[in-house]
């Protein structure tokens, strides 16, 4: 199933058993601004285990993730598996995965750009349950809206010119828009100060 970032709120609390979600793009910055959105909204304030493990552990050991599921910490009851640059040899593996009951564990897949003909891409965005949350570059619009809620975060009033200008010359990666958007928000409290 196909998910937009801004619906990532509505993706926990409707069943007691959490999707596996596969977080992917070329937007390295949008992909980090997403995987920040799940941990935030699954957390509710709880604290969580968290363990990271890559596609050479996967390769090496099959298991580790099965084990990482069974296994809660006796100081957190909740846990979340971060697992870095699958790739569509994995399939297999999460497809076991998806078998699992997830209660209080969130596991989160990241991985770069995945054409329309992968197979990992395809088990998630054919999935009635499992998430996929593609992660694009920018464009002129999301690019807008990116200032936009800046100026609003930031209680800040810029002019239609500037909106503008903000919105041609930011990068088409999240992180960095973001990056520049920080450093004009503390160019301006100086200058007010």
């Amino acid at each position: 199933m196909i998910f937009k970032d801004f619906k990532i709120k509505d993706i926990f609390g409707v069943n007691k058993k959490n999707p596996v979600i596969l977080v992917y793009g070329p937007n390295e910055g949008l992909v980090r601004d997403n995987v920040n959105k799940l941990c935030f909204h699954f957390k509710k304030h709880d604290e969580a285990e968290e363990i990271t493990l890559t596609e050479k552990n996967l390769d090496d050991e099959p298991s580790k993730i099965f084990d990482e599921i069974d296994t809660i910490s006796m100081f957190n009851n909740k846990k979340i598996i971060f697992i870095e640059s699958l790739k569509d040899k994995h399939v297999p593996l999460i497809e076991k995965l998806f078998e699992s009951i997830l209660e209080n564990i969130l596991v989160i897949l990241k991985s770069d750009s995945l054409g329309k003909s992968s197979k990992l891409r395809k088990l998630f965005d054919t999935s009635e349950i499992h998430i996929s949350i593609p992660c694009y570059e920018d464009d002129m619009k999301s690019t807008m809206n990116l200032v936009q809620d800046f100026e609003k975060k930031f209680n800040l009033q810029l002019e239609r010119d500037v909106k503008n200008y903000l919105a041609h010359f930011l990068s088409n990666d999240r992180l960095i828009s973001k990056s520049e958007l920080e450093k004009i928000f503390l160019l301006q409290g100086n200058k007010s100060s």
